[in-house]
């Protein structure tokens, strides 16, 4: 991998930047911002294109796709036809719409196509699905996951109700903003077969998108197990935690900790389980890893396009299941 750019200098794709240097300092690397963003001083010799035409003059080998949610789709799409391998960051999409062309699209071109869902790399959430997969708790009954974050700690420097998050135009909203949620519950459990919500906003914003999300899931192939998922912009005490509760035990992962701990039939109390030293950037450092080495040839991307579609489905039944005022709908029937 010699050239590489990321299309997009928000706070995301500055991540991007700072992990992929970190990984290879001989990497070319540039970026594209059509909108006119800037690199901060110490981010300093990056070349930033401001057209798509000068990047891809740039001929990168792979590509970041780090724009807004609403844009995924499109970039995405033109990078493959410049014959580029591209890394996707979450959600794939706003919606369902033009999915299945660049799923054609990507056939075709032979690419690799990469969802950018960090959180599968996290050393507890793998070491969860492990137990998963070996049954050590037994069949698994219900999930309690939660997530949340208040709006304006989320961009520092930046007005809240115009960022991303605050915006429909953009793709914003916690179903979206919180996705890896409904991807890492399905990595774990299988998919999603029928949803029940509730989306809100109770934050009292001026804002066209759902500060709030109440979501049951119900998931085929796992013994009727249902997972209660509580996704919110308003909380200011950060949150994000998974608990399997199953006959042998319970499992609970809280991800800003990095502690993974287990409390099984006949224990006094939680254990504490070993894992490795984790952190943001460690995730994305062992995503962009894992995506070099699919780019060579060596491996399946961690996340395929057909997974990202996927939660952009269970996203759909949501909304459905919202507007219904909560009632029941199967993922695959939704509009």
């Amino acid at each position: 991998m010699k050239r590489v750019l990321v299309h997009g200098l928000g706070s995301i794709g500055r991540r991007h930047l700072r992990v992929i240097r970190a990984a290879d300092a001989t990497i070319e690397l540039a970026a594209l911002s059509e909108h006119g963003s800037q690199l901060h001083p110490g981010e300093s010799g990056v070349p930033v294109f401001r057209s798509m035409a000068q990047a891809q003059a740039f001929r990168p080998e792979a590509v970041v796709v780090a724009n807004a949610a609403v844009g995924h789709v499109e970039s995405a799409m033109a990078w493959l036809r410049a014959g580029a391998h591209v890394l996707i960051e979450k959600p794939l999409a706003a919606a369902l719409d033009g999915t299945a062309d660049l799923a054609a699209l990507a056939q075709v071109c032979g690419h690799v196509v990469q969802v950018g869902y960090n959180l599968r790399h996290s050393p507890g959430l793998q070491q969860m699905r492990a137990w998963c997969g070996a049954r050590r708790l037994g069949r698994v009954h219900s999930v309690r996951a939660e997530v949340g974050q208040h709006l304006a700690t989320w961009r520092h420097g930046a007005d809240p109700l115009r960022s991303v998050s605050a915006r429909r135009a953009l793709g914003g909203g916690v179903l979206l903003e919180l996705s890896h949620e409904i991807d890492y519950l399905q990595w774990l459990l299988g998919p999603v077969a029928w949803v029940s919500a509730h989306l809100m906003c109770q934050g009292g914003w001026d804002i066209d998108v759902e500060d709030s999300a109440l979501l049951t899931l119900g998931f085929a192939g796992t013994d009727g197990c249902v997972a209660a998922l509580q996704m919110d912009f308003v909380r200011h005490d950060a949150t994000r935690r998974c608990t399997l509760i199953g006959d042998a035990g319970s499992l609970q992962w809280d991800a800003l900790a990095g502690r993974l701990q287990a409390r099984l039939a006949g224990s006094a109390d939680w254990d504490l389980l070993p894992t490795e030293p984790g952190g943001r950037d460690a995730t994305y450092a062992a995503q962009w890893a894992g995506f070099v080495t699919a780019c060579a040839g060596q491996g399946a991307p961690a996340v395929t396009l057909a997974e990202g579609v996927r939660v952009l489905r269970v996203v759909e039944a949501v909304r459905h299941s919202s507007m219904l005022g909560g009632q029941r709908v199967p993922v695959e029937a939704a509009p």
